[in-house]
């Protein structure tokens, strides 16, 4: 196991905010022993006196993130339960959009706070009195849906509004040509920068309620 309770706490919790700050600024792939040190301003070998080696820091830097994800309390409604979950997720994936193209090859070791966190979205569920595999259904679509529209977003804001406009007048001009009035209209308008996870979180919740209700619900 890492240790985390040492007395090096404090630099290593330096080391760590600064691969976090370097994976935000760069993505994941910059992170890397030698280029840790030099932000932190100690030899490389210095730093393996406090950070192990690269998994030891993935390690932390996800019990880091985890932290950040989890709730202070978890409502007992289990609607209110998942939607703070997924609005508190979808925070950080926008935060750390380098996050959602990490593997789970990773990580050898789970970290706390996210055992933490899975222990949270197993309660979100239990009102609803499902199975376990029900349960985890039910808890993988939420993370889809979190994972996929936040995926939606960050790709959207890195596309400069020079090329979307000629995206728009290649689609305008491909309905043209094919005769495809629907194209042509969606053109005109532009493409939707509508936020879509509000509501399409409420239809996914929506759904999971008309199918399993609650417990109280299915006893009645």
């Amino acid at each position: 196991m890492y240790d985390l309770s040492s007395n090096r706490d404090e630099t290593r919790r330096k080391i760590v905010d600064a691969a976090l700050k370097l994976a935000d600024e760069e993505g994941f792939e910059a992170v890397s022993m030698r280029r840790i040190a030099t932000e932190v301003g100690m030899g490389t070998m210095s730093l393996y006196t406090y950070v192990k080696g690269k998994d030891e820091l993935v390690y932390l830097a996800s019990d880091q993130i985890g932290a950040e994800i989890l709730l202070d309390e978890v409502p007992a409604d289990w609607r209110e339960a998942l939607s703070a979950i997924a609005y508190k997720s979808r925070a950080v994936m926008l935060k750390r959009p380098w996050l959602m193209t990490v593997g789970q090859e990773e990580i050898k070791q789970i970290p706390p706070s996210l055992v933490r966190h899975i222990d949270q979205s197993l309660q979100a569920v239990e009102p609803l009195g499902v199975d376990y595999e029900t349960g985890m259904a039910i808890l993988r679509a939420v993370d889809s849906l979190v994972v996929g529209t936040a995926l939606d977003d960050a790709h959207e804001a890195d596309i400069p509004a020079d090329r979307e406009q000629e995206f728009i007048e290649s689609m305008r001009a491909a309905g043209e040509e094919q005769g495809l009035p629907r194209i042509v209209d969606a053109a005109s308008h532009g493409l939707s920068h509508q936020p879509v996870f509000d509501l399409a979180l409420k239809w996914l919740l929506d759904g999971i309620e008309a199918e399993y209700g609650s417990a109280d619900k299915r006893r009645g």
